[in-house]
């Protein structure tokens, strides 16, 4: 079996470039250091639980917090592993497993499950999933068991609610990730960081009206701020004499007309 991105950086590279998850980021240093630990006592014949290997997980936190983000890591981390094959992740809603005529909903299960081999499946919004999808799920992670990593994400209080009313799924997805809301400061860092890739520079003496502007966003609000902004910027500097020569430079206007 072959196995892709075996040198581990990209995994490592993208969890090092995420704003703030401090806790988020120990949790899964420690996952892979658990692994590898479980690994070398398997391999050398030391007595080991089977459990601590479990690619089952449960993301805690409400949208636009970097669950996605953070999934598709720990794809790649697996894969570097050489737990899954592959590493890729298929992310489905629950509206997208949803059936609405008989026999849809395993139909629906059965392709995500299949296209996720060999990588991770990310269901967000998990707690809305039918009962009917539900045990579907179960049938195929004892199926398929070992053969791709599940994510459940869904906000903290109803994920509680959805786990214990479904106690085959509480025991299999008891290693949970808790998602703190972005802070104004962390999403106006996230935002100098879009635009940084984008190749536009934020002015450090900016990044108070960012706060200021994306107080109580999350990750989704940025985005969409940044296109505005991004807009605004080429329309200002198309009008000007002078030719652009280097990173498109942000200005408070641009910010505020966005």
């Amino acid at each position: 079996m072959n196995f892709a991105n075996r040198d581990g950086i990209r995994w490592l590279a993208g969890m090092n470039a995420l704003v703030g998850m401090a806790a988020v980021k120990n949790a899964i240093v420690q996952m892979h250091d658990s692994i590898l630990l479980e690994r070398h006592r398997l391999a050398i014949g030391e007595a080991s639980d089977p459990d601590l290997l479990s690619t089952n997980f449960a993301f805690l936190g409400g949208a636009g917090v970097g669950k996605l983000t953070c999934a598709r890591i720990i794809g790649e981390m697996l894969c570097h592993l050489e737990v899954l094959p592959k590493g890729h992740t298929v992310a489905v809603s629950s509206a997208d497993l949803a059936g609405h005529y008989v026999g849809q909903a395993l139909y629906n299960i059965d392709k995500s499950v299949e296209d996720a081999l060999g990588g991770l499946l990310y269901i967000s919004g998990a707690h809305a999933i039918s009962q009917e999808t539900t045990d579907a799920l179960v049938v195929r992670l004892e199926r398929h068991r070992g053969e791709f990593a599940c994510i459940l994400a869904a906000p903290a209080d109803e994920m509680q609610v959805f786990l214990q009313a479904n106690p085959s799924l509480d025991w299999r997805f008891d290693t949970q990730f808790i998602f703190d809301n972005l802070t104004a400061d962390e999403l106006a860092q996230i935002f100098r960081q879009i635009a940084e890739n984008n190749e536009f520079f934020v002015a450090p003496d900016l990044m108070g009206v960012l706060k200021d502007r994306l107080a109580r966003g999350d990750a989704w609000a940025v985005r969409n701020l940044f296109k505005k902004v991004r807009l605004r910027t080429i329309e200002r500097v198309a009008g000007l004499d002078d030719e652009v020569t280097g990173d498109f430079v942000v200005t408070h206007e641009d910010i505020a007309g966005a």
